[in-house]
């Protein structure tokens, strides 16, 4: 589970309306979740194998999230304990891969080659239209991503909320890195191509872009568990089994806190991603209020609890 502090360390005067409230409402997990209409599982059958391991069905687990694990799977599901990276590898593989399609619809922005956020200044001498090869893409796909949404929503994407258009904002200011070169109607044309092509090949259009998200991962030292070949396979899962169109909603879905919740789940019936959080007797971490509130006040992806207490 993460390293956070537990709920409960902040003062006792935090505003109403907080994500600390849900602590204060609720005692434990399970209270917090049920009273808002979130599942809960809870796993029967589990013993404590001394010193410190779980036996279930015949088989001893180190820890419990290892439980909860097989417990999906023997429901059908194809579960995988990241802490949100596998979901970072298909929502990274998927911006980069239209980043890369879309990037001759835009070119640098020439007056602004000093800008600080690009640590080579010399990438800005080039000429004017993209092209982006691997290295570009992954040096500029986050302002660059950002500007393709901010050109497409209300046209090939549905509308921005609100909130959404404020993060975009700050991402593309003071001024955009790039120039849009084609019109808003022959860049919707482009996407949706691009979008069609990806929904009927998914698997073999973004394994490429999935590996590269992973060795962006491990190069940058960003998480600890980007290193797993386990997770670039699971990822890869989703993916080939039709979990694309569920785990990534067409370029919507940019600030999922997967990170704060163990599990990764694919129900491959469904096509449904979700996120489970699994408690023994812990309560949830500051990170994970977070995240909560912000799936009650926006949902994106569900989230549930899966309880592993040993009988």
């Amino acid at each position: 589970m993460t390293d956070e502090r537990v709920a409960g360390d902040e003062p006792d005067d935090t505003a109403p309306e907080r994500p600390i409230d849900i602590a204060k409402q609720h005692k434990t997990p399970k209270d917090a979740f049920e009273a808002n209409g979130l599942p809960v599982f809870e796993v029967k059958g589990v013993a404590v194998e001394p010193p410190r391991a779980f036996r279930y069905r015949d088989t001893v687990f180190p820890r419990v999230e290892l439980v909860a694990k097989r417990f999906y799977e023997d429901l059908g599901c194809i579960a995988s304990w990241n802490e949100g990276t596998a979901f970072k590898f298909i929502r990274d593989a998927v911006s980069l891969y239209f980043c890369a399609g879309l990037s001759h619809c835009y070119r640098y922005n020439r007056n602004i080659e000093t800008d600080p956020r690009t640590s080579n200044a010399k990438a800005w001498n080039r000429s004017d239209d993209l092209h982006l090869d691997n290295a570009d893409v992954l040096r500029f796909e986050s302002p660059l991503s950002a500007q393709m949404y901010f050109d497409l929503a209300g046209d090939a994407l549905p509308p921005a909320p609100e909130a959404r258009k404020e993060y975009f904002k700050e991402i593309i200011k003071p001024a955009p890195l790039f120039d849009r070169i084609v019109s808003k109607g022959e860049l919707s044309k482009a996407y949706t191509a691009l979008r069609s092509a990806l929904t009927a090949q998914t698997g073999p259009l973004l394994l490429p872009f999935v590996t590269m998200a992973q060795q962006h991962f491990v190069a940058r030292g960003q998480d600890k568990y980007g290193s797993s070949p386990y997770f670039l396979e699971f990822a890869n899962q989703v993916l080939e089994q039709g979990g694309f169109k569920p785990a990534y909603n067409e370029l919507e879905v940019f600030d999922v806190p997967g990170h704060n919740f163990d599990l990764m789940v694919f129900d491959p019936t469904t096509k449904e991603v979700r996120f489970s959080e699994v408690k023994n007797r812990d309560k949830l971490t500051h990170g994970q209020l977070v995240s909560l509130f912000k799936h009650l006040k926006d949902p994106v992806l569900p989230i549930e609890l899966c309880i592993v207490q040993p009988s």
